[in-house]
């Protein structure tokens, strides 16, 4: 019999029985063994945020919004990474983050001793705290140039509690309490003084520019704030995320979508969107 004429033996089918349990056994194992690995995390961050507009606030439906909430959320979903807000004291947050049970707290000033447990962002923007004086109080008509002016001008001022200031502007405030206490009001947020303003109870209040461009509009005080060019600080803040939660691989990809941000006018146009063109 030529070579090439040969046969096969087909298998039985007790071996195709046994090959069909060897190959449904392996699928089993397979789908267990897969079950069994840990889901891919998903790349969701808890931020903590307190209502201080226009960068945190509620909005008229109850949720929080605001300027760095918007900026947190775009650059994160360029990341494919979702936010989820929690309402906190910035003391708490401090306390929160360092443990590791919130990821990302916004417009962050970077101090040394933060350092220890938070990486920072690149600069998001640059704040400066300016002080305003109302244009129909007899005070008003004295230019502030300099802190120490603020002594000679029988004004009365208001500054939000946990703001630092320049040295020199602190000193001449508590050189103000000293000789008249009244004539300095430290309240807990930049609202209360705009209103303690309108009735007539300060002279003058010092307050983040952004904050003051937002709430001067938002309550129709234009005709009656005037802004100076007495600056109290100058500040850079930055995003900052916990060592305890977050990798810094993750911050610099963060940065990467920040940028790609500011070059396409996103964010140019997320702060005309809250606070109006300049």
């Amino acid at each position: 019999m030529p070579l090439f004429a040969s046969r096969v033996a087909p298998p039985s089918a007790q071996t195709v029985r046994s090959v069909v349990r060897l190959w449904t056994g392996l699928s089993l194992v397979v789908a267990n063994l897969t079950l069994a690995l840990p889901a891919q995390a998903a790349c969701k961050l808890r931020m903590a945020w307190r209502e201080e507009p226009p960068y945190f606030m509620k909005g008229s439906d109850g949720k929080p919004q605001g300027l760095l909430i918007d900026m947190a959320r775009a650059a994160l979903q360029r990341m494919s990474c979702e936010l989820e807000l929690v309402e906190m004291p910035w003391q708490r947050a401090q306390v929160e983050v360092q443990a590791g049970r919130v990821d990302l707290l916004g417009g962050v000033i970077r101090r040394p001793e933060r350092e220890a447990f938070l990486w920072f962002s690149q600069p998001s923007f640059t704040t400066r705290v300016l002080v305003f004086v109302r244009v129909d109080a007899a005070h008003a008509r004295r230019r502030l140039n300099r802190p120490e002016d603020l002594l000679e001008s029988g004004m009365s001022i208001g500054v939000e509690k946990g703001d630092a200031f320049r040295p020199e502007f602190e000193a001449a405030l508590q050189r103000l309490e000293a000789l008249d206490a009244s004539r300095v009001q430290r309240v807990a947020h930049y609202m209360t003084l705009f209103q303690m303003m309108r009735h007539g109870r300060l002279d003058a209040l010092a307050a983040d520019e952004m904050s003051a461009r937002y709430l001067i509009r938002k309550e129709g005080l234009q005709a009656l704030v005037e802004r100076t060019d007495l600056v109290a600080s100058h500040e850079s803040w930055s995003f900052a995320f916990g060592k305890a939660s977050v990798a810094r691989g993750l911050v610099d990809r963060f940065d990467q979508a920040l940028q790609e941000m500011r070059r396409s006018g996103a964010l140019d146009a997320m702060v005309n969107s809250r606070l109006g063109a300049p």
